[in-house]
């Protein structure tokens, strides 16, 4: 269990007084949790208090309560080391596994039961996670008073890597309020997250993303370099994409300007032009998008893999980490996409595999992440796919070469 993070964030809920004794409800801290980690995309230490008033909570409600503390908002201020909305304090905790100080294998277990032994109780702790092929869930982590196996270690039998929310942890306390408000109670619920580095909230299909691609290297006829950023809603119908992407002739004529093109909140694409990247030039332009990340799924596209040269040499002038870095965590779901692997130059050098490896390192290490980095093309003889390009933090082939 080295290396992972703890997340805490807590809740308070505001439940009639009726139920005010009544064991937790598992699937309304589901739906909870589950929002709030991929509204924040949260992947990595943070602490979040939040006040909820909620009868029955449902996807609507939750968008209501956190209409004004929006992704782009919390994530600005907490880049300041700032607390949103306001800073109150400069303390810190720190995590020695942040350090890869291996903690003893009975150390979780141990924990645990000391969590169930306080005020907390051992019925009123949860694991809440998306174990393999299975929907997000809560479960109890406690049989009598004996952990069970899915909340103190990953189980081999359901998730070899622990994917998204992987959290324990849920104290409740009733306090009454003034005058009791018309008979309401409040209900404190904290949850403490345990996180496996890097691993995205919401995962990216790669089926879903494949036909998006297709559809759109089809739309523009993509066969050179050409970058695109589009916002997919994420209830939006794949049979018709034509309602997010422009008609072809109009995207055109605005490339053949050497302009940029944009589309309001749906899309941004561009060529290169003046030894400007094509990758570069959308990214400057995608304010627009931003403003409207919440409940979208970003498909950042690019024909070639980026070069390590300019836009993955981070101390280089034309590097592109830093704008990713800032435009990419404003969504909870995203992918960066490219088509042909970048290993000649324009002069048509190859290009040294090792420099195409460390540029593709690069931006795994970059807040794109690794798991959120895919080639979509079509092999010989086989249908148009997308694969993802790491296993392991390593490259895989395909994305280093134009092999099938």
């Amino acid at each position: 269990m080295a290396g992972l993070c703890w997340v805490v964030v807590t809740l308070t809920l505001l439940l009639s007084g009726e139920n005010s004794s009544a064991a937790v409800d598992k699937n309304q801290l589901e739906k909870i949790t589950k929002f709030i980690i991929e509204r924040y995309n949260i992947k990595t230490q943070v602490s979040v208090a939040v006040n909820i008033p909620v009868k029955t909570v449902n996807q609507n409600y939750l968008k209501q309560v956190f209409k004004r503390a929006t992704a782009a908002a919390v994530q600005k201020k907490l880049s300041e080391d700032s607390v949103y909305p306001n800073d109150t304090s400069d303390d810190r905790v720190f995590d020695k596994t942040s350090k890869g100080v291996p903690i003893d294998k009975d150390e979780p277990v141990e924990s645990l039961k000391q969590l169930g032994n306080t005020k907390v109780g051992h019925d009123n702790i949860f694991r809440c996670y998306k174990p393999k092929n299975k929907d997000f869930q809560c479960i109890n982590c406690f049989s009598g008073k004996e952990p069970v196996a899915q909340c103190v270690a990953p189980s081999p039998n359901t998730e070899k890597k622990p994917r998204g929310l992987i959290g324990f942890g849920a104290s409740i306390r009733h306090l009454l309020l003034p005058n009791q408000m018309a008979g309401l109670c409040w209900v404190t619920v904290v949850l403490t997250f345990l996180l496996s580095p890097g691993i995205s909230a919401t995962a990216v299909d790669k089926d879903d993303l494949a036909t998006i691609v297709n559809f759109m290297m089809n739309r523009y006829d993509i066969k050179t370099q050409v970058g695109v950023a589009v916002n997919i809603p994420k209830d939006q119908d794949l049979n018709t994409l034509q309602e997010v992407f422009e008609k072809a002739d109009v995207v055109r004529k605005t490339l053949d300007k050497n302009s940029v093109y944009e589309n309001a909140c749906k899309m941004v694409a561009a060529r290169p032009y003046r030894n400007v990247h094509a990758e570069v030039r959308v990214l400057k332009n995608m304010e627009t998008l931003i403003n409207t990340a919440n409940d979208h799924f970003l498909v950042f596209y690019s024909f070639y893999s980026p070069c390590g040269r300019h836009c993955m040499n981070e101390n280089g002038p034309y590097s592109i980490i830093p704008k990713i870095n800032q435009v990419f965590p404003n969504w909870n779901q995203f992918a960066f996409v490219f088509s042909e692997v970048f290993d000649k130059t324009s002069k048509g050098v190859p290009i040294n595999k090792t420099e195409i490896e460390e540029a593709l390192k690069q931006l795994g290490r970059s807040k794109v992440g690794h798991d959120n980095i895919f080639r979509c093309y079509k092999p010989k003889n086989e249908a148009f796919k997308c694969i993802n390009c790491f296993n392991d933090k390593e490259p895989v082939a395909q994305c280093v070469g134009n092999v099938d």
